[in-house]
């Protein structure tokens, strides 16, 4: 299949101009010639001779060619075909570009960190959705296996079913508790159709007591993360607190000798 073998892909690139549409000289000119003041327009060169803005286009330029050269055209939107065994080689030649740049250890470091917080940050994100998805299908069942009156549809485990079956491969942040509740939930909560739940009380009860006990779990696994992370926290700003404060006092040493 083609999806197996190649990929859409796409290169933005915006460079600052340094180039600013002089509305005074563009007034100026229309007036000598008696013209319409849109009938030209004149910019000004903010830098002139600026070698690392002519290096920036240049780089630009390379980019542009390297990734023309490996794909071929798709649409009109800007999107290309990328053959699948170019891809690793193509995002390891994107990031040798993106740091062809010259800053200081102490600026990579920084920049190093900046990047691998925001990753952390949004891999955070992403499984606070899954737990969140998670916990609203095993609730809904909970509410509707609690109301026995009530109309049963498929859904009701088919729903169930597709999550916990998709959710492994969404899990890129790697939450080993995600995947055993999801696992569990698998077990307990799916091997039944809704119209065996709807007819069966016994088997609608026990299911509905899993449910939320399954719930109820989940609930504490989460609580007790984030009692664990406010208490990293204050770790985190106590020490700090400490570092300004022996700095303050350094220096209050130093001053007053």
């Amino acid at each position: 299949m083609i999806t197996e073998r190649a990929m859409l892909a796409a290169v933005h690139i915006s460079i600052w101009t340094a180039i600013k549409h002089d509305r005074k000289v563009s007034r100026q000119v229309a007036n000598e010639h008696g013209a319409p003041e849109r009938a030209g327009r004149y910019n000004k060169k903010l830098l002139s001779g600026a070698a690392r803005l002519d290096d920036l286009r240049s780089l630009a330029g390379q980019i542009r060619q390297s990734f023309y050269k490996i794909t071929l055209p798709w649409s009109d939107e800007g999107y290309r075909l990328l053959p699948a065994h170019f891809y690793f080689d193509w995002t390891q030649q994107m990031r040798e570009f993106d740091f062809r740049v010259t800053m200081s250890a102490e600026e990579q470091t920084r920049v190093a960190k900046e990047i691998d917080t925001n990753v952390r940050q949004s891999l955070a994100r992403g499984t606070e959705d899954l737990w969140s998805r998670l916990q609203d299908v095993v609730s809904h069942m909970v509410d509707r296996l609690n109301e026995p009156e009530s109309r049963f549809h498929s859904s009701l485990v088919t729903n169930v079913l597709d999550l916990v079956a998709l959710l492994p491969q969404l899990n890129v942040g790697e939450d080993r508790e995600l995947n055993r509740f999801a696992e569990e939930i698998r077990n307990k909560l799916c091997g039944f159709t809704a119209r065996d739940l709807k007819t069966n009380d016994v088997l609608r009860v026990a299911t509905a007591h899993d449910a939320a006990a399954l719930l109820y779990e989940m609930d504490a696994v989460l609580r007790e993360r984030e009692e664990k992370q406010e208490t990293t926290q204050e770790m985190g700003s106590a020490s700090s607190a400490d570092h300004i404060f022996s700095h303050m006092s350094a220096y209050m040493e130093a001053v007053t000798q």
